[in-house]
């Protein structure tokens, strides 16, 4: 019951399976480029990607690391507005 349980809980809020490094560039006009790191997790309704940060070296984006499980959840709880 517990595994069910915490399965349940990690891919509500996104299991990380990967990563990858894009290389990109503001515009044709600044030709300097800069590297995105892609974070990508696994959810109950598919797979998400995850654009974490962008740094001026491929060193620096790979050194970023990436959250083993995503900040946000996909089923999220709802909260009554208090009658403060």
């Amino acid at each position: 019951m517990a595994i069910v349980v915490s399965s349940g809980y990690a891919l509500n809020r996104g299991v990380l399976i990967g990563s990858r490094i894009d290389t990109a560039q503001l515009s044709d006009a600044y030709p300097v480029p800069f590297y995105k790191k892609h974070c990508t997790y696994l959810f109950f309704n598919g797979v998400q990607h995850v654009w974490t940060s962008s740094e001026s070296t491929r060193a620096e984006a790979e050194s970023s690391s990436c959250a083993s499980l995503k900040n946000e959840p996909v089923i999220r709880r709802r909260r009554k507005p208090s009658d403060a």
